[in-house]
């Protein structure tokens, strides 16, 4: 479920609400109560909270569901691993929408990084699609399916489109590439990427994480 999903439900109710509460036996002020109820949190949503609490919601539905909140674990350490591995700083993470919210970050979880270089370097560019695309390639490994992923992709997209202006190499060539080296680390560092994510589903401080990527033996 995305935000348009949560924003249907909230009209599709909002509708049955003015259509049957009165067939229900329920008083118009109750209605109109109700109805302001629905509507002033849809606004309050969207005007102040820019619709995080849209994705509070649907995240903290999300995680009912059996194993979600082991499979973002997942994907979110083989963003983690494949970053710093190839020198992206990561700040902060999160696993779980309320964390997510009271941390002030959008969605159900995820790694926080650095801000990059104003301009990037080729490798660079090869480097964050790589660790953009160890989310879902983690999944893959460990689950043999990937469920999260389409903002990634997105931001693949809009680094290989710079790439494409530049001339320097063939997009798909950079994706390739990028894929297979992610794909590298995660294989050859499996069990690394399996304790650091038991690590991040424990909420543990990203301290405690970044050094078990930096002192972890073989």
């Amino acid at each position: 479920m995305d935000r348009s999903g949560l924003l249907a439900i909230l009209v599709f109710s909002f509708t049955c609400l003015a259509g049957f509460g009165p067939l229900l036996g329920l008083p118009p002020s109750v209605v109109a109560a109700l109805s302001a109820v629905i509507m002033g949190a849809a606004g309050l949503d969207i005007f102040v909270y820019r619709g995080r609490l849209s994705e509070l919601v649907i995240g903290l539905i999300q995680e009912r569901r059996p194993g979600w909140r082991e499979r973002v674990a997942l994907h979110e350490a083989g963003h983690w691993l494949v970053a710093h591995r190839l020198g992206i700083v990561v700040e902060d993470y999160t696993i779980g929408a309320w964390i997510a919210f009271r941390k002030g970050y959008p969605g159900g979880g995820g790694v926080v990084f650095a801000l990059p270089p104003e301009r990037l370097t080729l490798s660079q560019i090869e480097a964050y699609c790589a660790t953009y695309l160890a989310g879902a390639l983690a999944e893959e490994i460990a689950l043999g399916r990937s469920e999260g992923g389409g903002d990634d992709s997105q931001k693949v997209a809009i680094l290989l489109s710079v790439v494409q202006r530049t001339g320097a190499i063939a997009p798909q060539t950079l994706r390739n590439r990028s894929g297979r080296k992610a794909y590298e680390i995660l294989t050859a560092e499996a069990n690394l990427h399996r304790e650091l994510s038991q690590k991040m589903l424990a909420n543990l401080p990203t301290q405690d994480c970044r050094q078990l990527l930096t002192t972890y033996i073989h």
